[in-house]
């Protein structure tokens, strides 16, 4: 938390820099998102480049990347905020919310013209802000869903097992990250730990697709709802891979963003030896 009111301190001075009277259009808002972006990337080229002549000074530079993407996920919530009366900026709005207090979007809300305040994403944020997402220490939330054969999966079947449920992100992963997952099904027993991955996508075949491509033996699962999932509204995932480790009484010990062997090892009973 500290982090990331850090970042918004650090971005103050941009978003007070950013053409005060620039007029709210959606042409604009894109200008500057694409400004945002296009800076952010040549500043990571700039420290790649130095990364290559100063390989001493690796330490730093990581940190000054780290910094550098802090900043922009900044500015970029602080551009959605600013032009939230766009549909592109509404948009925007809804995919970094858990980056705003939820007090923020409130008050944004209320100042919305009436045709967005109206629209889809406008309802979106209205009910993520009036919905307590789950936490840690919470029971894990059940919603009806189906299986990459398009057979509604049966949360019956996960009864007094933890489970590891995954919000997407296996090609986020990458390759190291996906085989740590693996490890991790390799090293424990489906009577022990079962992993559900959902991906936020419309239509089972797709599902189909993404679980041949990786060839993995997880439960995928999608409610094809897109951004209206409890997925995004009541879990409030956001980044993929989000996952969410359970114990046997499905109560919600441990929530990482990105995955790591490792860092739920010590949460995970009954590794085989």
């Amino acid at each position: 938390m500290r982090k990331a009111w850090l970042c918004w301190l650090a971005v103050w001075g941009w978003t007070v820099g950013v053409k005060a009277q620039e007029e709210i259009t959606e042409a604009n808002y894109w200008r500057q998102d694409s400004l945002l972006w296009q800076g952010y990337e040549k500043r990571m080229a700039e420290l790649s480049e130095q990364y290559g002549l100063m390989p001493e000074k690796k330490d730093s530079l990581r940190e000054e990347s780290k910094a550098a993407l802090c900043r922009a996920l900044a500015q970029n919530a602080a551009l959605a905020l600013r032009f939230a009366n766009t549909p592109g900026g509404l948009h925007r709005l809804y995919m970094v919310r858990n980056e705003v207090p939820k007090d923020t979007l409130r008050r944004t809300l209320k100042r919305l013209d009436a045709g967005l305040a109206r629209s889809f994403y406008a309802g979106l944020i209205r009910e993520y802000v009036d919905t307590k997402q789950v936490g840690e220490g919470r029971r894990l939330v059940t919603f009806p869903c189906v299986t990459a054969d398009g057979r509604p999966f049966d949360w019956k079947t996960i009864r007094g097992k933890q489970v590891l449920l995954l919000y997407g992100g296996l090609d986020c992963m990458g390759v190291h990250g996906r085989e740590e997952l693996r490890a991790l099904y390799d090293a424990t027993s489906r009577d022990e730990l079962v992993i559900i991955v959902y991906q936020k996508v419309t239509a089972t075949e797709y599902l189909r697709e993404l679980k041949e491509r990786f060839a993995d033996p997880y439960v995928y699962v999608t409610d094809g709802k897109g951004e209206a999932s409890p997925m995004c509204i009541r879990y409030g995932a956001q980044a993929t891979p989000t996952c969410f480790l359970t114990d046997r009484k499905h109560r919600i010990r441990l929530i990482t963003t990105g995955f790591s062997f490792e860092q739920i090892r010590p949460f995970v009973n009954l590794i085989k030896q």
